[in-house]
């Protein structure tokens, strides 16, 4: 059936010789609700697609695939044909209605019932064609606004889907714009790829960098007036403590492990809390200048300098706090914590632990290479001028990550032109209205 607007006040854009407005629902021969199960297997089964397996990017993500046993009937009722559309049926708000087109040939793979399948009417609609749309929608939070919500949770419904108000293209125009849209694509993926490796080599340079500093082994001969130490010999060995509530009067800065971005080694996200409601471990006093190393999962590195900004705040007990006698040892210290034989000792002292976590003598027995002071402010001060530099091209990589991500969306909005979905929470009846 083809549709036309209410109001021609209400026409998006006009639209292009050949394109018209109709409801979904007169496009398909399929829209079924996939299988629930119960038992599930990473080795046994048939491939059970879910939620997670398809990807924001509008694909489908099999890097964690569950399999379930099925009857024959159900295999043949849900088995899933290259060309179907999976419609993420049910999911929190922000991402109900993600849609990705199954194009694997090999194998049988079914899905759940929070997958809708949907087959079109191949002559008049491309599922391709399809997908792209209602990826668009997605993008465009129209999913959002037509969901039933509930307890954190949202779904679109069968008929919401039917009665969808969509644009079609002549069948050449769909094949056309959709191999054009898909070698865009292949051109965005290999741009994604080489974005990912210089990001991913921005990343490893201050490991390189400060491996050639902190490079001697237990064992080695150092250059002349440097010496062995363990950090417990370097550093206050008394770190104040205090319940926040008889501290201070209203309200106090909390650093606990999530404030800290691993990355750049920064307290990016510390919580401003009511003293009275602080959680059990916001205990111990920082100062400017303390080495905050956090003590879960060594591995990721965690670790962050205090700013003169949080002078006498509080930090979590899941830090082990290193308080140096001198600012120019603690940004020395500083630069050890990140090091990789300092992360390979701490990390090694978990594996194989149910809790991956170490303990604050832990950190203050590893052993470092200590250069008299005038050295360690030579050290610093150009181990700080070129992490500097590298957080600069860090930052660039980041950004040109960002707009390449960005890329599928704009050209999704390309292809459906100043179209802009429907407004209001649940707009099925009038956008487009029924031909007579």
């Amino acid at each position: 059936m083809t549709l036309k607007m209410n109001d021609a006040k209400k026409q998006p854009f006009p639209l292009p010789p050949g394109w018209k407005w109709a409801r979904l629902g007169d496009y398909l021969t399929d829209l079924q609700l996939g299988i629930a199960c119960g038992d599930k297997s990473l080795t046994e089964g048939v491939p059970h697609l879910r939620m997670n397996n398809i990807s924001a990017k509008g694909e489908i993500d099999l890097s964690l695939l569950w399999r379930i046993s099925v009857s024959a009937d159900d295999l043949k009722h849900y088995r899933l044909l290259p060309g179907d559309i999976l419609f993420n049926n049910t999911n929190s708000v922000e991402l109900v209605g993600k849609t990705a087109l199954f194009n694997i040939g090999e194998g049988d793979f079914i899905y759940s019932n929070h997958l809708t399948r949907i087959r079109t009417r191949y002559n008049e609609l491309r599922p391709g064609w399809l997908a792209l749309y209602l990826r668009f929608l997605w993008g465009r939070r129209y999913f959002e606004r037509v969901a039933d919500r509930w307890a954190g949770q949202s779904a679109v419904r069968d008929d919401i889907l039917k009665s969808l108000p969509i644009l079609i293209p002549t069948p050449v125009q769909q094949d056309m714009i959709i191999s054009r849209f898909d070698a865009q694509m292949t051109k965005v993926q290999r741009m994604r790829q080489a974005a990912e490796r210089q990001l991913e080599a921005t990343r490893a340079m201050p490991g390189a960098l400060l491996h050639q500093v902190f490079r001697y082994k237990e064992g080695d001969t150092l250059p002349p007036s440097w010496r062995w130490a363990r950090l417990r010999d370097v550093v206050s060995d008394s770190i104040e403590q205090c319940n926040p509530a008889n501290r201070f009067e209203d309200v106090f800065t909390y650093i606990d492990i999530s404030s800290v971005d691993n990355v750049s080694k920064r307290i990016v996200s510390p919580q401003v809390l009511h003293a009275p409601e602080a959680p059990s471990r916001a205990r111990q006093i920082v100062r400017t200048n303390d080495v905050l190393v956090a003590t879960t999962r060594p591995n990721l590195n965690a670790v962050a300098l205090v700013s003169s900004e949080l002078d006498g705040q509080i930090c979590s007990t899941g830090f082990c706090v290193l308080r140096a006698f001198r600012e120019e040892l603690a940004r020395y210290i500083f630069a050890y914590v990140q090091s990789p034989p300092f992360v390979r000792a701490v990390s090694a002292l978990v594996q194989g632990a149910l809790y991956p976590a170490i303990t604050d003598d832990d950190v203050k027995d590893c052993w470092m290479s200590l250069p008299p002071p005038n050295e360690q402010r030579t050290i610093v001060a150009r181990l700080e001028s070129q992490m500097s530099v590298i957080q600069h091209i860090r930052q660039a990589a980041e950004c040109q990550m960002e707009a390449i991500n960005a890329l599928p969306g704009a050209l999704l909005r390309e292809v459906f032109g100043g179209f802009e979905p429907p407004t209001g929470s649940k707009p099925t009846g009038g956008y487009p209205s029924d031909e007579e």
